[in-house]
């Protein structure tokens, strides 16, 4: 038991230090009403390794943002806003989209803004990325851990 406890400890921990911070503080750095969608960057609703592909993760990424370091996400977020960015060509730049409530990825008029959405509405962000794969892992780690040390005893 005393060797699964790290691994214990580092299943627990890991969702405080997940980039799934970042809506949160866009929604912050930003006043927006609502904190933007994992899908503003991700291809997916839960984020994860690789998979943020879209133009404004692209811009956001060129313009220095790591991964878990918000300091970074306000640094590029800010650089973005100065340069007026536009990832999607739209003529509206990416920070100005995020305060409309609309798709920095999407020009509008092109099907993507959102589902059932069309010209010039807004994208209804939701509040954040999911938790539960992070959840999901510590409870399948401590079942386990559980089922492990019963064949052990």
């Amino acid at each position: 038991m005393r060797r699964t406890l790290p691994l214990l400890l580092l299943c627990c921990a890991m969702p405080a230090a997940a980039t799934s911070s970042f809506p949160a503080t866009l929604r912050d750095k930003l006043t927006l009403d609502r904190a933007p969608q994992c899908t503003v960057c991700h291809v997916t609703g839960s984020g994860g390794d690789g998979t943020a592909t879209k133009p404004f993760a692209v811009s956001m990424v060129a313009a220095g943002l790591e991964p878990f370091d918000e300091a970074s996400l306000e640094a590029a977020v800010a650089q973005l806003d100065a340069d007026g960015t536009d990832s999607d060509g739209d003529g509206a730049g990416d920070v100005e989209e995020l305060r409309a409530g609309t798709d920095p990825n999407a020009p509008p008029g092109t099907g993507l803004e959102g589902e059932g959405e069309g010209e010039g509405e807004p994208v209804e962000y939701g509040f954040g990325c999911a938790g539960a794969p992070d959840a999901s892992v510590a409870v399948l780690a401590l079942l386990w851990l559980r089922r492990r040390s019963r064949r052990c005893g």
